[in-house]
């Protein structure tokens, strides 16, 4: 969980654009990934704190561009973070 998450908050830092970010966001989730579904490890350590900061510059800087909307098909963001969309 915590490596896919730094790659992501890479993917996001590492994009100058929106599109580019959309290309390597793409690149990172069509990559084999562990599928974990651990509520405990979100809320009881810091394994997903890079991915939340990731997704929160993502939404801040690209939210509504076009280019993202098959990354954003993808994942599915808490109400927290759609807010930071919507702002």
């Amino acid at each position: 969980m915590a490596e896919f998450c730094l790659g992501f908050d890479e993917a996001v830092q590492g994009s100058s654009e929106c599109a580019e970010m959309a290309k390597k966001l793409t690149e990172h989730l069509d990559a084999v990934q562990p599928k974990l579904n651990d509520h405990d490890l979100c809320t009881e350590t810091t394994a997903c704190l890079p991915c939340r900061k990731g997704v929160r510059d993502m939404l801040t800087r690209c939210g509504h561009d076009p280019a993202l909307r098959p990354v954003f098909d993808r994942l599915h963001f808490s109400k927290t973070l759609r807010a930071v969309a919507e702002d």
